[in-house]
């Protein structure tokens, strides 16, 4: 069941990513989410709502980032440098299912 549930929100995932507009509510994740963004911090998508927030996504979630404005100036120690603790990261289709 949770491959099922996985594999279905990748596909969410690429096909918005597509897009790039998320329209989810901000949210913290859990827990067990902020050690998995910690561990694949390296791996980044900057996302833009539809009102024109900028911020990073993490499965389904989309979560509100003061900073950066393109992909490249992204980078751990910016994001802690505005006082942001957690982290989101670009999940690809084939990192999806490790661990």
């Amino acid at each position: 069941m949770r491959y099922l549930e996985k594999s279905a929100k990748a596909r969410r995932f690429i096909r918005v990513k597509q897009r790039h507009v998320w329209q989810e509510v901000d949210v913290k994740p859990t827990e067990r989410e902020e050690r998995k963004l910690v561990r694949a911090s390296y791996n980044w998508l900057i996302a833009q709502r539809q009102d024109g927030k900028k911020g990073v996504m993490f499965g389904k979630k989309f979560f509100l980032l003061p900073a950066p404005q393109s992909r490249m100036e992204t980078s751990r120690r910016m994001i802690e440098a505005a006082g942001v603790s957690w982290w989101m990261i670009e999940r690809r289709r084939n990192h999806y299912h490790h661990g």
